[in-house]
């Protein structure tokens, strides 16, 4: 299809002029903040509704964690449990290396 084409749908010359009318009432409501929209010569409100379930629940912060006993608060840093890949790897290396075969008396 070329760029510069515009598709209107066909309306008889009543139902053009209605519609034109309607155009000032779906404006307001749209100004309102409903969702509206004219289908069938009608303009069709819906009111936009606050949906709570996907909000997301307000929780602490991953870098800290925080507890309450009395009026104490204590702070554990996030790296309390981490181990040390490096010094994981260089045990493992030690494992790794080949071993002389041990010659058996009989």
């Amino acid at each position: 299809m070329p760029v510069n084409t515009h598709i209107t749908e066909d309306f008889s010359k009543e139902t053009l002029q209605k519609r034109k009318e309607l155009q000032g009432q779906l404006r307001e409501e749209r100004e309102k903040g409903n969702q509206a929209f004219i289908k069938n010569n009608k303009v069709i409100v819906k009111e936009t509704k606050e949906n709570e379930k996907r909000k997301r629940d307000s929780s602490t912060s991953p870098g800290s964690i925080t507890q309450q006993e009395g009026k104490k608060t204590v702070i554990a840093p996030a790296k309390l449990m981490r181990t040390d890949p490096f010094a994981y790897m260089r045990s493992r290396s030690h494992s790794l290396t080949e071993k002389t075969p041990t010659q058996h008396m009989a």
